[in-house]
């Protein structure tokens, strides 16, 4: 699998791409969009999350964050 990236635009549901891709098949995407937030949009993330902190009860973690041990992983196919 290879990765290639081409530049595009989205507007009303629709992208469109700047260059041409010649393929038999359907090939896989991704989408990543390029938007810049606002930093009062950000702001007003930050401010929902503190808020959110007292919805939890007053026990939530009193003992600390219990961690399970980590999971063993063969990465073998990736060398």
């Amino acid at each position: 699998m290879s990765l290639v990236a081409i530049k595009g635009t989205y507007q009303n549901g629709h992208i469109t791409l700047e260059e041409n891709i010649a393929t038999k098949k359907p090939i896989a995407v991704i989408v990543t969009f390029l938007e810049e937030q606002s930093s009062e949009s950000t702001t007003n993330v930050w401010e929902q999350w503190f808020a959110s902190m007292s919805q939890f009860s007053d026990d939530f973690m009193a003992n600390g964050r219990e961690q399970p041990p980590l999971q063993e992983r063969d990465w073998s196919a990736f060398e």
